[in-house]
C-alpha cells in the first residue's frame, strides 16, 4: 500500500479484528499473504521468530490449563505479522505526515516526531544486534543464556544514551512544540480496495462476537 493514510488504518484495524476473532485472525493472514510482497525474507527475520516462539509457549501453556490455547495462537501470531508487515513497509516520514494530517501541526508534529523516533529507534536497535552477534561471532562465540544478560544490558545502555543525545539535539536546535508541515500522500490503484477489505474482516469479527 502507497498511501501511509490507508496503511495505518489497515495496520490497526486488522489488529482489532485479529485480538477480537480467531476466524478473522486467519483472513487477516490471508489479507497479508496477497499484500506483503516480501514474504520469503519473514524466514530472516530473527524477532518474528522469537515472539512467534514465546507466543507459542503461551499458548501451549493455556491450552495445558483447559483454555484456548490454539486461539491465542492464531490471534497473536496474526497481529504479529501485520507488525512484520508494518515494520518492513515503513518509510521515513510517513508517520509524520499521517499525525499531521490528522491532528494538526502542534500535537499532531509532538505525536508524529514520537512515532518516527521509536521507527528509526527499531531499526538502529536491529543494527546493534546484528554488531554484537558478528562481534561474538568474532570471538568464537554464540548467542546463551550466559551472554544474554549482558547483550540486553549493552543494548538497554546505548538505547538509553542516544535517546538522550536526541533529545539533546533537539534542544540545541530550538526546538519547543509542533512544526511547519504540508503533508503530501499519493494512491496506488487498489489501495482503497485493499482498505476497504480489511473493513469486512473487522465486520466478521464483530459479527461472529456479538450475533449468536
Amino acid at each position: 500500500m502507497k498511501d501511509p493514510r490507508l496503511k495505518i488504518l489497515a495496520v490497526v484495524v486488522l489488529s482489532l479484528s485479529s485480538f477480537l476473532s480467531g476466524i478473522a485472525a486467519l483472513f487477516t493472514v490471508v489479507w497479508w499473504i496477497f499484500h506483503d510482497s516480501e514474504k520469503r525474507s519473514l524466514l530472516r527475520f530473527r524477532p518474528f521468530w522469537i515472539y512467534l516462539g514465546i507466543i507459542t509457549l503461551f499458548g501451549l501453556l493455556i491450552q495445558i490449563e483447559g483454555g484456548d490455547g490454539v486461539g491465542y495462537l492464531v490471534r497473536f501470531g496474526a497481529i504479529a505479522l501485520i507488525a512484520v508487515w508494518t515494520y518492513r513497509e515503513y518509510r521515513a516520514g510517513e508517520f509524520l505526515d499521517v499525525a499531521v494530517w490528522v491532528f494538526g501541526k502542534e500535537w499532531g508534529f509532538e505525536l508524529g516526531l514520537v512515532a518516527e523516533m521509536s521507527m528509526q529507534g527499531l531499526r538502529v536497535l536491529r543494527e546493534d544486534m546484528d554488531r554484537i552477534r558478528m562481534a561474538l561471532a568474532l570471538k568464537g562465540q554464540r548467542w546463551s543464556g550466559t551472554s544474554l544478560p549482558s547483550v540486553l544490558s549493552l543494548l538497554l545502555y546505548t538505547t538509553l544514551r542516544r535517546a538522550d543525545r536526541q533529545a539533546l539535539l533537539l534542544a540545541l536546535r530550538g526546538y519547543r512544540k509542533g512544526g511547519e508541515l504540508c503533508p503530501q500522500f499519493s494512491r496506488a490503484p487498489f489501495d482503497i480496495l485493499s482498505a476497504l477489505s480489511t473493513l469486512l474482516i473487522l465486520a466478521l469479527s464483530l459479527y461472529l462476537i456479538y450475533v449468536p
